[in-house]
């Protein structure tokens, strides 16, 4: 637990942190200095636990009650997070999708240029045909 949790709760009882330090034989610096931790020795949350007249159930209580409070904003969250991976992958099979049609496209617009030209040399031919033709009657 962590030690800015304990003093929370002890603040919420309405104790002094200066009165629980002198009960367990610290100077009040050194407990400040012990629940500056983020994981607080259980000895020591036993120690300030009996010093105000409680269990360890004291702490761990209210940790109970912030965590059933948050089940919800964890449910959520995790919903949250699924519904932005769904995102994600709709979004690269769309880019997928994208790149796949552009490269389409860009074949066939070759295969329609190359059909053009294949016209165009065709009609040249057939145009190169005629002029023989009649150049082959005039004679």
């Amino acid at each position: 637990m962590r030690g800015e949790d304990v003093k929370k709760i002890l603040r919420d009882k309405g104790f002094v942190m200066s009165e629980i330090a002198s009960i367990i034989g610290k100077s009040p610096q050194n407990l400040d200095g012990q629940l500056k931790s983020d994981d607080v020795r259980s000895g020591l949350l036993e120690s300030i636990a009996k010093s105000v007249g409680y269990g360890m159930d004291l702490f761990y209580q209210e940790l109970k009650k912030t965590s059933e409070n948050d089940i919800p904003i964890l449910f959520e969250n995790n919903y949250l997070k699924q519904l932005i991976e769904q995102q994600k992958y709709t979004m690269e099979t769309q880019k997928k999708l994208i790149a796949s049609l552009e490269r389409n496209i860009a074949d066939l617009e070759l295969q329609l240029q190359l059909k053009e030209n294949e016209e165009y040399n065709l009609k040249k031919e057939a145009a190169h045909q005629d002029d023989s033709a009649d150049y082959a009657v005039a004679k």
